[in-house]
């Protein structure tokens, strides 16, 4: 892990490949090796950095690592879905009628209709295409559906038993402060589907999918499950601003 000496030391030696390398493409790739951007400007080059108590303050989000735009979770469900869609291309329409005509949802869900071919993207190094809350929606219909029809007859047995482990994941993740009664289990569940979704996936594989190992031992450091579900709800006030400034939008944003 990084400590504060550490991370000054990586900052200098990218100060010396700065001086030492002179295309900027081969500079921007020593950067992304190590991890870390040279901003001179910036708090880990500051003397803030001692006072920030970086990284031992970072709060890894589950929210974003797992169930929002670029996490391991829409990373999944689209390449698992790519693949169900590849045995019966029919499969995506009866998935989406268990959530009609099936499950039932509390009404205070927020959860808006769409269609998953419209959402699913192609490629192997792609995500699905909606909002956090819609992606655990769906985790849950796909995971019931997946248990009824794949399970039985052995159809994509990896494929399920990863996925069963994102279910169970998005189950502890969600019991809020019951959470700290199983962190030993969720770290183990995240280690057991970082290992399996990196042999089923690995074109999918990015950054968060490092992040989401950190999970746990935020909760336990902090001892709060935090997530930025309702942090992000209070978006709602800037965006009704947004909506009718035309012109110097963050200064306008300021000052309201």
């Amino acid at each position: 892990p990084h400590t504060n000496a550490t991370i000054r030391a990586i900052l200098e030696e990218l100060r010396s490949k700065k001086r030492q390398i002179s295309q900027k493409r081969l500079y921007n790739k020593e950067e992304q090796l190590l991890g870390f951007t040279l901003e001179e400007s910036g708090l880990l080059a500051s003397e803030m950095m001692e006072l920030s108590n970086v990284p031992e303050s970072i709060y890894f989000d589950w929210m974003h690592s797992i169930f929002a735009s670029g996490g391991i979770g829409q990373y999944e469900l689209n390449q698992f879905l790519l693949r169900i869609q590849a045995i019966n291309p029919n499969w995506l329409s009866q998935i989406e009628r268990y959530d009609a005509e099936i499950i039932t949802w509390p009404k205070a869900t927020a959860y808006h209709k769409l269609s998953l071919e419209d959402r699913l993207r192609k490629k192997p190094n792609k995500h699905i295409k909606m909002f956090a809350n819609e992606c655990m929606t769906w985790i849950l219909i796909v995971g019931v559906w997946a248990e009824v029809r794949l399970l039985p007859d052995g159809l994509l047995e990896a494929e399920v038993h990863c996925f069963f482990l994102l279910v169970r994941i998005l189950y502890l993740l969600s019991k809020e402060s019951k959470t700290f009664e199983r962190l030993e289990l969720l770290e183990a569940l995240l280690l057991q589907h970082h290992r399996e979704f990196f042999a089923l996936y690995p074109e999918a594989c990015k950054i968060k999918a490092h992040w989401v190992l950190h999970i746990a031992k935020s909760i336990a450091l902090f001892r709060v499950n935090l997530s930025c579900f309702a942090p992000e709800r209070l978006h709602k006030f800037t965006k009704h601003i947004a909506a009718f400034c035309f012109k110097n939008m963050p200064d306008t944003l300021v000052v309201r």
